[in-house]
């Protein structure tokens, strides 16, 4: 064994290692990473869930009756008129 080969088991003993490599270079290797996806994870995907279940309200309000739909548009009217003068004040 050589003097190389000799330091490198004495420091893989000491730090406890299983093994040494038998070749100086492996015949294969891989390396896989993940790099998270903060503003998807964090600002895209909870915007995009609430606008399904938004969308999943509003589609239960949906029956073909044009009189509803024009209940909904006097009731939205109402709602901004509201606000608008409430902002006034």
């Amino acid at each position: 064994m050589g003097k190389f080969a000799a330091a490198l088991a004495a420091i893989a003993a000491i730090a406890g290692c299983a093994r040494l490599p038998v070749e100086p270079m492996p015949s294969s290797a891989s390396l896989v990473t993940h790099t998270p996806e903060t503003v998807l994870r964090y600002l895209v995907e909870p915007f995009s869930h609430a606008m399904v279940r938004i969308a999943t309200a509003a589609r239960k309000l949906q029956h073909g009756g044009v009189q509803s739909y024009l209940l909904y548009l006097l009731i939205g009217i109402a709602g901004l008129a509201i606000v608008v003068l409430m902002a006034g004040s």
